[in-house]
């Protein structure tokens, strides 16, 4: 079954998570020769290796996730000037002499690239209408919105205009030969966005299972060192109420069911 992480923790959260373990550690390494587990993952060296490889997967993430930001804010834009562009293909289809019903079928293209469809509300003015570029969102449809579904509909747009002879017009951004062309860069930019959510996906399970795997995650490692501090110094020593403000909050990953939440230790 696939991992789930039961997990409450804001993404700024597990950064603190991080940094409080940092922490944990550093307390840890004070207390000298006396803090000496037999358990390999407990020792001075392990702690410090976990934290190093938690904080390059964290600094990996967040430049995914910045990336993904910045793709995503430039498919926003290209797909943005798909509406106005559509306007001007169709004006200059009409204003090539095709046939009527060819500059009908551009339309519904037309339609489909913008999100539009036919509402029972909609009036016939607004139907035809071509020159306004932000739609009510009672007409906008979910799936022709989606970016993947727009591509295709202004592929099939470019298609269509490139089988009819009348179309030829002289301006180069309607030209044929460049509107493949933005339809390639539109495909670039949706891989490109599929690609870094993937990998931010990726990265954010790896982040997961280092924080809050159970057994072997920084959470259930945490309780663990408290735990062997308290067998060494005694519950109500100063060095394990050294340790009481550095709790880790979350839940484990799991396999298929819940385990309850394990948030601080008892000291």
């Amino acid at each position: 079954m696939s991992e789930i992480l039961m997990s409450t923790v804001q993404e700024t959260g597990h950064d603190k998570n991080v940094a409080l373990f940092q922490g944990l550690v550093t307390v840890c390494v004070s207390y000298g020769a006396s803090y000496n587990p037999s358990r390999d993952a407990l020792k001075v060296s392990a702690l410090n290796e976990m934290v190093a490889m938690a904080r390059q997967t964290i600094t990996n993430y967040h430049e995914v996730v910045a990336l993904l930001k910045k793709a995503k804010a430039e498919r926003e834009i290209a797909y943005k000037a798909l509406s106005p562009l559509t306007t001007r293909l169709i004006m200059s289809l009409r204003s090539s002499g095709s046939a009527k019903r060819f500059d009908e079928m551009a339309q519904s293209y037309s339609r489909k690239i913008r999100g539009m469809r036919l509402s029972k509300k909609a009036t016939e003015p607004e139907v035809q209408s071509l020159s306004a570029d932000v739609v009510a969102p009672k007409s906008i449809s979910a799936s022709q919105m989606s970016f993947d579904n727009r591509l295709e509909n202004f592929d099939k747009f470019v298609q269509f205009l490139s089988l009819i002879p009348e179309f030829n017009p002289n301006e180069n951004e309607l030209k044929i030969s460049e509107l493949f062309n933005r339809r390639d860069q539109l495909r670039i930019l949706n891989d490109s966005v599929l690609e870094l959510s993937s990998e931010c996906d990726r990265l954010r399970m790896v982040r997961n299972v280092m924080l809050y795997k159970p057994v072997v995650g920084m959470l259930d490692i945490s309780l663990d060192i408290k735990s062997y501090v308290r067998s060494v110094f005694g519950g109500s020593s100063e060095q394990v109420k050294r340790l009481a403000k550095y709790n880790l909050r979350g839940s484990r990953m799991t396999f298929g069911e819940e385990l309850p939440a394990t948030e601080t230790a008892p000291l």
